[in-house]
């Protein structure tokens, strides 16, 4: 009877691990879109996109690729994840990419999004701050594939909730733990219809090398083979900090981010 119900146990720990990624989204090489000048990408191989930013002088960055290929339900409950390959070494002093998950209506209308900035700032250390949350930062101080993780959900009280989190494997690096969307990104979601998401788009991606993005996260760490050198960009990542305050910048970028993404749909 004991070893039954350790064997129930058992099973029902192992629904529940797996059921708490069930909804997030496969990214693939496929699933990344480039034309329009959002960046370029190389396959490595069937798990690993290397992706590299295009400087475009008008955004003001190095634009890497988005996906809109997700089916993922506000009144379902959000959860998405990317998986990437922060690799110390590569990265050069202030080095850094920017990903970000945006929400939209029934009607395809831009909402808002959750941007998130990761900058190499010292030498083992990559720091991560999310623009809708000022105090939060996490840091990345080894070489590995890392979980971005969103999470955005409606309660009883109509106000939407949202929660960013960086993993290594199993290992929480930093999270900003429950916030509210609404009054952070200043909208009342719950008076939108069939709020959906939007897309995923590396909204900058200036690290020497590009960036290698996972499809699945493995279950150690793979030392890849660099991919073949991208064609020439127009001009050369820059390797310096980014000026004035890291959050600010972020913010800004938000909102040109959500501009720029829907002129895009609407062609």
């Amino acid at each position: 009877m004991k070893k039954l119900l350790c064997l129930t146990l058992g099973i029902m720990l192992a629904l529940i691990t797996f059921a708490s990624n069930v909804y997030a989204t496969t990214y693939t090489f496929d699933s990344f879109i480039t034309e329009g000048g959002y960046g370029k990408k190389t396959k490595v191989n069937d798990n690993i996109t290397n992706m590299t930013g295009i400087l475009d002088e008008e955004f003001g960055g190095y634009v890497g690729p988005y996906s809109n290929i997700s089916k993922e339900k506000l009144a379902d409950g959000i959860t998405e994840e990317t998986y990437v390959e922060v690799n110390l070494d590569r990265f050069k002093y202030g080095n850094h990419f920017e990903v970000s998950l945006a929400i939209k209506d029934g009607g395809g209308a831009y909402i808002s999004e959750i941007l998130t900035m990761s900058q190499k700032v010292a030498d083992n250390d990559v720091k991560v701050t999310v623009g809708l949350v000022p105090n939060f930062e996490a840091h990345i101080k080894e070489s590995g594939v890392y979980t971005y993780q969103w999470k955005m959900y409606t309660k009883d009280d109509s106000v939407t909730y949202a929660v960013f989190t960086v993993l290594k494997d199993d290992i929480i690096i930093g999270s900003t733990g429950e916030f509210n969307f609404d009054a952070a990104a200043k909208v009342k979601v719950s008076e939108k219809e069939n709020v959906s998401v939007n897309y995923l788009w590396f909204v900058g991606i200036d690290v020497e090398g590009g960036l290698n993005v996972y499809a699945k996260l493995p279950s150690t760490i793979e030392q890849t083979p660099d991919p073949e050198k991208p064609a020439e960009q127009d001009g050369t990542p820059k390797t310096g900090l980014v000026d004035v305050a890291l959050v600010s910048t972020v913010v800004a970028m938000t909102t040109l981010a959500g501009i720029v993404v829907v002129k895009k749909y609407n062609k």
